[in-house]
């Protein structure tokens, strides 16, 4: 209620006697000071809680972020050259969060290369960013800071977002994806509208930025290009119906960038399969460039989330808090000056740990007291930080 409304229809005598008493503002925007038992009721100059965040996304091969917060609105950071921060000004670039006023209720988002997709309370998506190959999920989408409904699409319980493509998890247990999604019907299939994809049902979880998707019994099922062993089934042949991965089938999450998946199997453990440059299998090894079948993780066994970096990188959170990231994504967890490590470190100074968010080059985690830490490349802000400045060695705190 504004002041305008609060003195409304009141003779002028009270409008004075409160605004002695301190108890009227002195214009229509000021909010009044008094208590409670001053005013002879609720008290309008008690300022509203602030919401916290609830959780983070990064885009696995794009340079943007969102903060998801307790109100259900979202807060972006970083790339916004297509609109896939939400941010109207500044632009390109956003170097501190800002909340995207076009959206609300929202309980999950997901970031691809150059757009957004958010899951809505009533179980619908929306998508904004760039309109090209499909990724917002309809040829009408105008493309830019103002989101679209994804149309024919309800009953979503997951997105996941990776490139130019989107995949969502319904509660029936089906999968539909849509955009220049790799794992369409052809080598390079354009999907403007969702589409199912078939051989897929009784999923429990898509993995976050990869095409795969983890079933009820516990086997992880992947689809698209193969040429590094990202589909884990033994092969570099591509294939664009659904396969399980070989010797998998306790997994309770799964994770990827596109060229190296990793697991989170029902005891903790990790175990990751395809692309192994600079380490990013974490098996202690940097030999073998690639694996075509799940290795084991070295190290970690109470493990309670997995994500893979565009940057051939992997982060884990362990149930007590740790953070602990392997391969060449972010700081120089080796210590030895080359940024890089074939097996898990522990990233100090950021416990307890409550999730986690890797872009291409950067990455961020959330605390368990709500605050935002970033690291990594910064030149289009995706460090949050109100800076363009690098920090590779030490994470910063985002500036909400």
């Amino acid at each position: 209620m504004t002041r305008g409304l609060f003195r409304q229809g009141l003779p002028g005598a009270l409008v004075a006697a409160l605004a002695v008493s301190g108890c009227a503002g002195g214009s229509d925007e000021e909010a009044p000071s008094c208590s409670p038992q001053g005013c002879g009721g609720p008290s309008r100059g008690v300022p509203e809680e602030s919401p916290v965040v609830e959780a983070i996304a990064a885009g696995g091969n794009g340079g943007h972020a969102c903060a998801l917060m307790s109100d259900r609105t979202l807060r972006c950071w970083g790339d916004n050259y297509w609109g896939q921060a939400g941010v109207p000004d500044p632009y390109p670039c956003a170097a501190r969060p800002t909340r995207v006023r076009t959206i609300e209720d929202v309980v999950e988002v997901a970031l691809g290369a150059q757009h957004s997709c958010a899951r809505l309370e009533d179980s619908t998506v929306a998508c904004w960013g760039a309109s090209k190959y499909g990724t917002l999920g309809s040829m009408y989408a105008p493309g830019g800071i103002v989101p679209s409904a994804v149309p024919s699409l309800s009953g979503v319980v997951q997105l996941s977002a990776l490139g130019f493509y989107s995949i969502a998890l319904l509660q029936n247990g089906t999968v539909y994806t849509w955009g220049g999604s790799w794992g369409g019907p052809n080598d390079l299939a354009t999907l403007w509208t969702p589409m199912r994809i078939d051989g897929l049902d009784s999923v429990r979880a898509v993995a976050v930025g990869a095409e795969c998707a983890v079933k009820d019994d516990g086997t992880v099922w992947c689809w698209g290009w193969n040429e590094v062993g990202q589909l884990g089934d033994g092969t570099t042949q591509h294939r664009w119906a659904p396969g399980p991965v070989k010797g998998l089938a306790d997994a309770v999450q799964a994770a990827g960038n596109g060229d190296t998946t990793c697991a989170l199997r029902s005891n903790g453990e990790v175990c990751c399969w395809g692309d192994n440059h600079f380490g990013a299998l974490g098996n202690s090894s940097v030999k073998e460039k690639m694996s075509l079948v799940p290795v084991a993780v070295a190290g970690p066994t109470d493990v309670k989330q997995v994500r893979v970096g565009g940057w051939v990188g992997a982060c884990v959170v362990l149930a007590d808090g740790t953070l602990e990231c392997w391969g060449a994504h972010g700081a120089d967890w080796a210590g030895d000056g080359s940024g890089v490590s074939a097996e898990p470190v522990v990233i100090e100074g950021l416990a307890p740990v409550r999730s986690i968010a890797l872009g291409f080059d950067f990455s961020c985690a959330l605390l368990e007291d709500r605050s935002v830490w970033c690291w990594g490349a910064n030149e289009c802000g995706q460090l949050g930080n109100g800076t363009t400045d690098a920090s590779w060695g030490q994470p910063t705190k985002v500036r909400f």
